[in-house]
């Protein structure tokens, strides 16, 4: 089972070796950030809400039915989905308005594509890495709210893959984009959501694919659903302001609203801090002439801080978390609110948590290092314990407490004491004597 639904195992999606993920990809304030009710519940000015945070985050009454249901009709049909898919049930359901049978054909939709577009393997950064040096699409910073942002500059493609038809090739880098970013830069139940910066600098009707827009809406509003925030339009010139109108109308009406048409690329910063935007898109970075790893940037992010990024952030929080923690949970009543609300860690996550300054999560695991001496600790306490309550006449072997009685039918009742136990004896004795006083915590500094 797979948040309620019957499950069939995930394909691999996407490959990536060390080197190529940046390490701002998920920068350390992600861990801890609290999502504001606004941010995990939007609401548009037409008054229409939608949910934005929905992993490992408790839903309302209403929604917990809708979700019942929907795992209800699932099972009754026999129906199994990708562990990626049961995780976006709610999603689905959003987009469905409730109605458990729109939803469970966006599902089917949305499990079809994934099953046929991964079915020869995951698509891997050395697939993608000349494409992306186009500049096509990247990832350059995260708005105020930590949401990672993807620039997109359509000018940049190559008049070759128009030429020769090469959509599929856009398609792959978005597709590997998507995947990365739910791989490595969110953080269930604090930060699900992307934004999307369109420049349409220096471009004309005719310059404008009608065919690369839809395959852009198709990628992140059908499959990826409920991913984007917003979507940023600038440098749109008044020729292609005619566009505008067939152009939304590949979009829903909750996708409408989302579109911010910007006059100057100076409006950027009422969202983002200088130094996660270009020049020319009005922040401090310098343009970007490498486009992978992503040029990424870490912290601060409120977009009146003028300082730039802080050189004492602490680099790779994209190791702490495991591929099911990035994933994340939806709520499940029948778990405690802690099971809910946390993430999977790796045993990396101790230290960075540590050093960092952050309170360590209760289900955070600790590293090797630290367990083994937990471990050792806990020996050396049962064994001194066992040797008190013995009054000493215990031989401690290298093996652990062994009573070694030299005879039953002894009169004295003596027993013999192997010499290197006794002296493991006494330093266990110390060692809980020190444990006593000092204590023990394992959520120590590393």
């Amino acid at each position: 089972m797979s948040n309620g639904f019957y499950m069939i195992p995930e394909q691999r999606s996407i490959e990536c070796v060390e080197s190529s993920i940046s390490q701002w990809s998920l920068p350390q304030e992600a861990l801890v950030y609290e999502a504001d009710p606004e941010t995990v519940v939007y609401k548009f000015k037409n008054g229409d809400q939608e949910r934005k945070i929905h992993c490992n985050v408790e839903l309302s009454e209403l929604e917990k039915d809708q979700l019942k249901e929907l795992q209800r009709e699932c099972k009754k049909n026999g129906q199994s989905f990708l562990p990626s898919i049961t995780i976006m049930s709610t999603r689905f359901l959003s987009r469905a308005r409730g109605d458990p049978q729109k939803a469970i054909k966006l599902m089917e939709e949305t499990q079809a594509w994934r099953q046929s577009y991964f079915k020869d393997g995951p698509v891997t950064d050395s697939q993608v890495f000349e494409d992306l040096q186009h500049g096509i699409v990247y990832f350059t910073g995260r708005d105020q709210c930590l949401r990672p942002t993807l620039v997109l500059r359509p000018y940049r493609i190559p008049p070759q893959w128009y030429k020769e038809k090469c959509i599929d090739r856009f398609v792959r880098v978005l597709v590997f984009c998507m995947e990365y970013m739910m791989r490595y830069m969110v953080v269930p139940g604090r930060i699900e959501n992307n934004n999307l910066i369109v420049d349409l600098k220096g471009m004309g009707i005719a310059q404008v694919s009608i065919s690369v827009l839809s395959e852009v809406n198709k990628v992140m509003s059908h499959h990826y659903i409920g991913r984007i925030f917003k979507f940023y339009v600038v440098n749109l010139s008044g020729m292609l302001s005619y566009l505008a109108t067939p152009v939304k109308n590949l979009m829903t009406d909750r996708q409408q609203q989302k579109i911010c048409i910007l006059n100057k690329v100076s409006e950027l910063l009422l969202d983002f801090a200088p130094h996660h935007l270009e020049v020319d898109l009005g922040g401090t970075m310098p343009a970007v002439k490498t486009f992978f790893p992503w040029p990424l940037m870490q912290g601060p992010f409120d977009p009146a801080g003028k300082t730039g990024p802080n050189k004492d952030a602490l680099p790779g929080g994209h190791r702490c978390l495991t591929e099911a923690g990035s994933m994340g949970r939806l709520w499940n009543p029948k778990k405690t609110k802690r099971d809910n609300l946390s993430f999977e860690l790796t045993d990396e996550a101790y230290c960075f948590f540590s050093q960092c300054g952050y309170t360590i999560p209760a289900h955070c695991p600790l590293p090797p290092a630290l367990l083994s001496e937990q471990e050792a600790l806990k020996t050396a306490e049962e064994v001194g314990d066992a040797v008190q309550q013995n009054g000493g006449r215990s031989g401690i072997s290298s093996g652990g407490l062994e009573r070694q009685v030299s005879g039953a039918s002894a009169p004295d009742d003596r027993v013999s004491v192997n010499p290197d136990g006794l002296v493991f004896c006494c330093v266990a004795l110390s060692i809980k004597h020190m444990v006593s006083l000092v204590g023990f915590s394992p959520y120590r500094k590393c």
